[in-house]
């Protein structure tokens, strides 16, 4: 074909008969086709060459160094071969049909194709033979026929190489099918100028294009990395140039989440997705991003679709919260992913007995209990789960509760009751105690929570009872025992009410925390005591009710049938003793300890000045209140004697009344100062030694020397005493019917002295 130009005019404003003409003209060049232009960015073209490959055919370029091709066969190209550039600004249209596909598909985007390896030369012939046999100059089987402008027609056949007019028929014809398409907006048809009749030479052209790349990419590497859950394979996106909005093509990731396009540099795009990649969570944003000079790379990032794992921990019994003195806080629970080797995650509970988990890796995963909570065994179970690609929905989290149930830590309780009566002479066994209740009480709550009651035997044991639960809710399925765990322990105590009768009631004891351990059970061996209780004996005054803290009164104890009960002293020497003396502080406790009964107290002998005692009865009764130390008050009366004292005058031993004496005792007042009404007075006193004062009458001399006596039993003679002018008293002589007679008291001298009004204390005298 010819390479000289001709020049031809195409407006786009041309009407009525040049216009039909223009079609007409274009027709020839494109059948059917209407162009309207879609931009006037000017380019210009030259011819490089005639010869492309193995044909006499020319090779062309654009300006800004991209590969072009000649439309028309039959049209000579832009120049001559290595001419000036030719500038095209009639305007230019996109390509989206079989002509784009061709170019776009052709060289230099590939030197390969339809199985056939071509040069860069071959591959640019292959692709210039098919743009023709789509204009319909050239034919499929290689031949060619045209009309020149001039009018002289040509024919021939391309025969130089068979595998470039293959190669070119496959472009062909895969266009034609629609097998390979062009990316929208990446081809352009330039029109040649229209001048004096002849037509210039349209020329296709590629856009100068860059190769992007796209790596989709997992935001999560640690859940997704290993796991053949999660494939890129498969995912689609569409491009969209941003200026325009227009799709100019789709891309489709790879296994690997590579996918490469095409596009023009330095433009804005964006992506949008239209198949999300197995086990992300699909995206509805655009993916922005600018092309540039050399292409570049487009990272994609995809969220991985997750699971949420919630653990919630559950008492066995309650199928709720925990047991009181226990806690469902604290369990752990470990999730390991079978899908991904060596991921594992621990969740631990809160005090609601909850864990959550996030970020669980789609596949099979398996978690179990690796540290059970205070109070409870560990789950022997573990729980396996699989969650599939498919499953993940727009959310992309899958959400998975599981309830996990513990056996409280539990055991039993084991009492044997015994009664003690506490006689060493018997041979040591113990009658069992029957009918006797055990509260249990928890020290948490301090709430009684079970109740065990001794058999005639004298045992009592949880394990006795099948369904016993001393804990909050129902006794759950394989549980060790009846009594669950509590930080806090427990108390055992007996109900007072069923101690039996005549014996004390067990104290109460502890089970600590310490002592609980799954299935243990605790034996209990109680006794209840004989009721005892030592006596005490306090050495009362009668008169006073005071205290008599005298040492040396003795008594002797009697039982019901009035005999002597001998005890025994261990300390500080071995003694088996029947009666008791009173210490300093006037008390004496027994021995040994005495149960419940009727006792008598006899004294045996008491100090003066009191009188010896009869029996009195003491009854220490049954009560399980009984005190350690019952207290018996032995009250005697003071041994006493008359005293007469008459005054008289030294002189003439005529009576005087009026004078005051103060009789007092070796060391205290033991009646009040009197005044004599008369001559005489009487007196009854205490056997003791006693100072006699007085206060003369105002005609009379102060005697004032103290005058001391006593009084003392067995002596039966009168007591006298005198002053500067002798007088004498007399005390008359008891008979043997007074009262003190049998006591062998007898009355002794007195002397009194007057004493001087200022000076009133006593002196004794020896």
């Amino acid at each position: 074909m010819s390479n000289a130009p001709t020049h031809s005019v195409h407006s786009a404003i041309a009407t009525g008969p040049l216009l039909l003409l223009l079609f007409l003209l274009f027709g020839c060049l494109a059948p059917g086709a209407a162009f309207a232009v879609d931009g006037y960015d000017q380019l210009g073209f030259r011819t490089i060459s005639d010869d492309c490959g193995p044909f006499f055919i020319g090779k062309y370029e654009a300006q800004d160094a991209s590969i072009a091709y000649c439309m028309n066969q039959e049209r000579p190209g832009p120049t001559k071969p290595g001419g000036p550039w030719l500038n095209f600004d009639q305007g230019w249209v996109w390509l989206d049909d079989e002509f784009a596909a061709i170019v776009c598909h052709g060289y230099p985007t590939a030197t390969s194709f339809g199985g056939y390896h071509l040069s860069p030369d071959r591959a640019r012939a292959a692709t210039q033979l098919a743009i023709w046999i789509l204009n319909g100059t050239t034919h499929v089987d290689g031949t060619y026929s045209y009309t020149t402008a001039q009018g002289k027609t040509k024919s021939g056949h391309f025969t130089a190489d068979n595998e470039v007019v293959a190669a070119a028929r496959w472009l062909h014809d895969s266009a034609k099918s629609g097998s390979i398409k062009a990316a929208p907006h990446r081809a352009r048809r330039y029109l040649g100028t229209v001048s004096g009749g002849s037509r210039r030479q349209d020329m296709l052209y590629v856009l100068p294009a860059v190769s992007v790349s796209f790596q989709k990419q997992s935001a999560n590497t640690v859940i997704t990395s290993g796991n053949n859950t999660y494939q890129f394979d498969g995912a689609t996106f569409d491009i969209f140039e941003s200026a325009s909005g227009a799709r100019v093509g789709t891309i489709k990731m790879d296994s690997n989440g590579r996918a490469q396009a095409t596009l023009l540099p330095n433009t804005a795009y964006y992506l949008v997705e239209t198949k999300a990649p197995a086990g992300y969570v699909p995206r509805h944003d655009r993916i922005a991003f600018t092309t540039g000079n050399d292409g570049g790379r487009v990272a994609i990032d995809e969220q991985p679709g997750t699971i949420n794992l919630r653990i919630v921990k559950l008492d066995a019994a309650t199928n709720a919260g925990p047991q009181v003195g226990s806690s469902l806080a604290g369990a752990e629970f470990t999730c390991v992913s079978q899908s991904i080797p060596g991921w594992a995650q621990i969740l631990t509970t809160d005090e609601s007995g909850r864990a959550t988990l996030t970020d669980v890796p789609l596949g099979t995963f398996t978690i179990y209990e690796s540290k059970a909570p205070e109070g409870y065994l560990p789950a022997n179970d573990s729980w396996s789960y699989t969650v599939r690609a498919d499953q993940l929905g727009d959310s992309g989290v899958v959400e998975i509760e599981s309830r996990v149930s513990d056996i409280p830590i539990a055991f039993d309780l084991e009492i044997s009751k015994f009664k003690d009566y506490g006689n060493s002479d018997q041979s040591g066994l113990e009658q069992p105690a029957g009918g006797v209740v055990f509260e249990v009480v928890s020290n948490s709550s301090q709430q009684v929570v079970g109740t065990l009651t001794t058999n005639i035997y004298g045992f009592a044991s949880t394990k006795d009872q099948s369904e016993a639960w001393f804990g909050a809710g129902k006794r759950p399925a394989g549980v060790h025992g009846a009594v669950p765990y509590d930080r806090a322990g427990y108390t055992v105590r007996e109900v007072p009410e069923s101690v039996p009768e005549g014996f004390k009631r067990a104290g109460e004891w502890t089970v600590g925390a310490n002592q609980i351990s799954d299935g243990a059970e605790l034996q209990y061996i109680v006794d209840n005591h004989a009721l005892s209780t030592h006596l005490q004996i306090v050495k009362r005054d009668a008169q006073t009710g005071a205290s008599v803290p005298l040492a040396g009164f003795t008594f002797q104890l009697l039982d019901s049938n009035h005999k002597p009960v001998s005890q025994t002293c261990w300390y500080p020497a071995h003694n088996v003793m029947d009666t008791f003396t009173t210490d300093a502080t006037g008390t004496v406790t027994l021995p040994e300890s005495l149960v419940p009964g009727t006792y008598y107290v006899r004294e045996t002998s008491a100090k003066e000045p009191y009188l010896v005692g009869g029996e009195i009865e003491v009854n220490i009764p049954a009560d399980i209140n009984l005190t350690p130390v019952a207290i018996v008050s032995y009250y005697d009366h003071a041994a006493t004697g008359n005293i007469r004292i008459v005054k008289t005058d030294a002189v003439d031993g005529s009576s005087l009344a009026g004078a005051i004496f103060e009789i007092r005792a070796s060391g205290d007042i033991v009646r009040p100062t009197v005044a004599l009404p008369r001559s005489t007075v009487r007196l009854s006193l205490p056997s003791r030694r006693m100072k006699l004062e007085k206060h003369a009458r105002t005609t009379s001399r102060w005697d004032l020397a103290p005058h001391a006596t006593r009084l003392s039993r067995l002596k039966r003679r009168p007591a006298s005493c005198s002053t500067g002018r002798i007088i004498s008293s007399t005390l008359p002589m008891p008979t043997r019917k007074h009262p003190l007679w049998k006591h062998g008291l007898t009355y002794p001298t007195i002397t009194p002295r007057l004493i001087s009004p200022r000076s009133m204390q006593a002196e004794s005298r020896k």
